[in-house]
């Protein structure tokens, strides 16, 4: 075996030893059961009807058909229920992923032509592979979509090294699989422009950015089809995400621009302080947010303008700045994404720049270091690193073991997070603990008054119980936060149809929560809202509005083959009367 791949097997064999546990976990209920565990589209694994579903659902306000492919494939594979080979293939791409960085650092270290190159290449990949912000990726079967997207993205500027037709061909390819993985590759025709920046010096950099007219001339001509590619996910990205509820929930531009610099340096602050980690932070209070707010903004402007003044003497320094801010801008709230204030998950390609521009600084100058001793010591002392960040990221992943290991660590980690407080209370309820769940609920509604699945989720519990006037008032304050969320326009609707006979106003508001429940927020569960109007109208006796709603029922796509069935039933009881036209 060649002793120079030694290094970079051990490395393999340590990320094996920190993640090997995900064999053994479970799914989780956070975005699993939707992408996997509980989707009755991919019931029957990977099928053409799964190949159509891929291409054309709304689900997740995502599109990224290959990610869904790939857990079809391991549904065939696999099965359904079993979470242990789902998590394993999370694991067999991370693998992938650190052969990958180490590559591109090798490539990029050989053309700055520093000494050691294998050396950096190695120290980038080892804190790209078991730094705990990665854990999320690894860990969480949901978020495979990240990880395809990342292994393609590498691979495509791997690519972009080779010049020919024939590598622009693999380049453009590798991209367009990245996209239909995860929208987010978007950010790879940027880093494309860094690279000939920073490290090719090509497509207008070679003599430096006087000629500013040239130098984007050279690179729409070397990009026009990336761009193309980018330019054509983003679309069905933001048309996917236009029904969402992250739009709703925005705060304005101004407020956003605000932010921007507290979450740069808050992900620069956990890159270096990886404690208390989460899958949800809530945004910092007080003096915290204002040491990130001034902190992130040295780092923007700071690194800006070191990258322009080393540009030629230590380009890692500019290069690992443009990599970080181009991976940084679509997740920096800017467009709105989620209700994270940073998201681990976000920082698995961002940090690839930055690691190798920490391993260009230290190994050369240890290099110059005259007492052998002391560098001696730096290996050491390098070595003890990525052994502590290897022990910490393999105690982050123990987190995520299973539902109740991720929330309840969550509540402890973020204690005015609300998410896991939610997700915990939606557990202990599925799990038949209702009064359990009820607390959790309301703690949550204590801090964040605005919560509104806190809300209808009570809703959900008082109505269980039978109390109606309690389950009505809780679905109410959920709309008053959220005018268009379909599950509390739903229910409330049944509540209301419930107490048609002594409430002449009931009906004809529940057939207008539903007709708001229809609306285009509600894209997956479009049928279900539908068959309920339906009911409705029965009720109201306004057979033509009911038919024409049937109709529109029938028409709409759906994987609930319970509801298909009573639809169709409804029809052929129409159809006997002699009501159906």
């Amino acid at each position: 075996m060649n002793d120079r791949l030694l290094p970079l097997l051990a490395l393999l064999a340590l990320t094996v030893l920190v993640f090997a546990q995900v064999g053994t976990f479970s799914f989780v209920d956070y975005d699993d059961p939707v992408y996997v565990s509980e989707n009755p589209a991919l019931a029957d694994g990977l099928t053409p009807a799964v190949v159509h579903y891929s291409l054309t659902t709304p689900e997740a306000n995502l599109w990224h058909p290959l990610s869904w492919l790939s857990h079809a494939l391991d549904v065939s594979l696999f099965g359904q229920e079993n979470a242990g080979p789902h998590h394993l293939h999370n694991l067999v791409l991370h693998l992938v992923c650190v052969v990958l960085v180490y590559s591109l650092s090798l490539a990029i270290t050989r053309r700055w032509k520093l000494p050691n190159a294998r050396g950096i290449a190695l120290l980038a990949a080892a804190l790209f592979a078991v730094h705990p912000l990665h854990v999320e990726s690894v860990a969480w079967v949901s978020e495979r979509k990240g990880l395809l997207s990342a292994a393609f993205s590498l691979g495509c500027l791997l690519a972009h090294f080779r010049r020919g037709f024939t590598w622009r061909v693999i380049c453009a390819v590798l991209l367009a699989l990245a996209l239909l993985a995860k929208p987010s590759a978007v950010v790879v025709g940027p880093l494309l422009v860094a690279l000939d920046a920073f490290v090719l010096r090509r497509a207008g950099f070679k003599d430096g950015i006087a000629d500013v007219t040239g130098l984007i001339k050279a690179q729409l001509f070397d990009k026009w089809l990336l761009i193309l590619l980018s330019v054509a996910a983003a679309m069905i990205a933001i048309q996917m995400q236009s029904g969402s509820s992250h739009g709703h929930f925005a705060a304005p531009l101004e407020a956003r621009l605000t932010t921007l610099p507290a979450r740069f340096g808050y992900y620069a602050f956990r890159t270096i302080w990886p404690d208390n980690l989460n899958f949800s932070y809530p945004v910092p209070r007080g003096f915290a947010f204002q040491v990130l707010l001034i902190g992130g903004a040295a780092l923007l402007i700071g690194g800006g303008f070191l990258a322009l003044k080393f540009w030629r003497s230590r380009p890692w320094i500019g290069f690992a700045w443009a990599w970080a801010v181009i991976c940084f801008l679509p997740v920096s709230g800017l467009t709105p994404v989620g209700v994270s204030f940073t998201t681990d998950r976000y920082t698995y390609l961002m940090l690839c720049g930055p690691f190798l521009a920490i391993a260009c600084m230290i190994l050369p100058w240890r290099s110059t270091l005259s007492s052998p001793l002391l560098q001696r010591l730096v290996r050491v002392g390098l070595l003890l690193l990525v052994g502590l960040l290897a022990a910490l990221a393999h105690l982050q992943t123990r987190v995520w073991a299973n539902s109740y290991t991720l929330f309840e660590h969550s509540i402890v980690a973020q204690p005015y997070e609300t998410t896991g407080l939610v997700n915990l209370g939606t557990l202990l309820d599925r799990d038949g603990r209702p009064e359990e769940a009820k607390s959790y609920y309301e703690k949550v509604i204590e801090l964040k008054p605005s919560d509104y699945i806190s809300h209808h989720n009570l809703g959900k519990i008082y109505g269980q119980a039978g109390d109606r006037t309690a389950a009505e008032t809780s679905y109410r304050a959920a709309l008053e936060v959220y005018p268009n969320y379909p599950p509390s326009l739903l229910n409330l609707a049944l509540l209301r149809m419930q107490n048609h006979q002594s409430d002449p106003a009931a009906l004809p508001e529940a057939i207008a929560l539903l007709k708001r429940a229809c609306g285009p927020q509600s894209r997956i569960d479009r049928p279900l809202f539908l068959n309920s109007l339906v009911d409705a109208q029965m009720l109201s006796r306004d057979i033509p509005a009911a038919i024409s709603t049937l109709k529109e029922a029938l028409a709409q796509p759906t994987n609930n083959p319970a509801l298909r069935a009573e639809l169709e039933r409804k029809q052929a009881k129409l159809q006997k009367v002699g009501a159906w036209q």
